[in-house]
């Protein structure tokens, strides 16, 4: 390489290098925002694209500047005359103008992007802080994603056109029928009945049957093994050993009314374990009538099983078993 050549690379390696780092980091980015990445992962990641880049540079530039040394003139130390090198391909040129700002662009997108100051992390919401509030999950530029309303017990949640609040809960051990279907939950064909009590407050002017045939509701409960994996049961209409009334079994609510009912859910045996564990949610939906379409999912209700707001919270998460 000419001298020319040598000072030429000393300026292309860098810019290469960053356009290298901001394409690597916009899914990084993307991923933390649309909350596929854990934040601690995306900051480990994100700093680890940049220090390796970086490292490269440097050793390069520490070359270069040992060739431009050899190149030298003996006596001055100035570098030798040499011939202009060849001019840059116009391909190359237009990717050197091009790629960074490809790359900018989308990281703009990206931080703009529908959801963004609106995730379930950046509002605290699904982090350490536990914030209450609504949020977003799987949002793109495009929409769609998740609604996210989350309230710690003793608070009432607020849906379209209804609340919800938790009064109590109450557990005991059950034979599980179709245990067989999956021995892994129930291995010794038992399980635990998690029965929880709650108000419903219909805020429409119409009347709202809510839960029929058990669509409504789900309990969203985390494994004792792995934090990180958790299962969703759905309500079961009158299960045997559930307080009455059961909430999928009431007649509609009239406007301005509230009814009280309870939602069970046929549990492993385990789900004491983790009933009160962080992440473990009573989940709403909005009214499906019994068929819960892909739409019904798009709006979610969370009341926190292992938070309480105030003592009503704390009385209602008491377990108070019923045999």
């Amino acid at each position: 390489m000419t001298v020319a050549e040598i000072k030429r690379a000393m300026w292309l390696l860098p810019v290469w290098m960053g356009t290298v780092v901001l394409a690597a980091l916009a899914p990084i980015l993307a991923g933390a925002i649309e909350e596929e990445l854990p934040m601690w992962l995306a900051v480990l990641l994100g700093a680890a694209v940049i220090a390796w880049p970086a490292w490269v540079t440097i050793r390069a530039r520490r070359r270069y500047r040992a060739r431009l040394r050899e190149l030298s003139d003996l006596i001055t130390g100035a570098p030798s005359i040499a011939e202009r090198p060849a001019p840059l391909p116009l391909r190359f040129r237009l990717w050197l103008i091009a790629s960074p700002l490809l790359v900018v662009i989308v990281l703009v997108l990206v931080v703009t992007a529908p959801g963004d100051g609106n995730s379930c992390v950046t509002k605290g919401i699904a982090t350490a802080a536990a914030r209450e509030g609504i949020c977003q999950r799987g949002a793109s530029l495009f929409g769609g994603g998740v609604t996210y309303n989350v309230v710690d017990a003793g608070h009432v949640l607020r849906m379209p056109g209804y609340d919800a609040q938790l009064l109590a809960t109450t557990t005991l051990t059950t034979p599980v029928s179709n245990a067989a279907s999956d021995p892994a939950l129930y291995p010794d064909g038992t399980g635990t009945l998690v029965c929880l009590e709650v108000a419903i407050t219909n805020r429409r002017s119409t009347p709202l049957t809510y839960d029929a045939a058990g669509a409504d509701v789900d309990l969203l409960l985390q494994s004792p093994r792995s934090p990180a994996t958790a299962y969703q049961f759905p309500d079961l209409p009158n299960a045997n050993g559930e307080p009455s009334p059961s909430l999928a079994a009431m007649p509609p609510i009239q406007p301005g009314q509230t009814a009280v009912g309870w939602v069970a859910f046929v549990a492993p045996e385990w789900a004491l374990q983790t009933l009160n564990a962080r992440a473990t949610d009573l989940e709403f939906l909005l009214p499906t009538n019994g068929d819960a379409g892909p739409s019904a999912a798009s709006y979610v209700g969370q009341i926190r099983l292992w938070k309480s707001a105030n003592a009503a919270g704390a009385r209602a998460l008491a377990d108070n078993p019923i045999a």
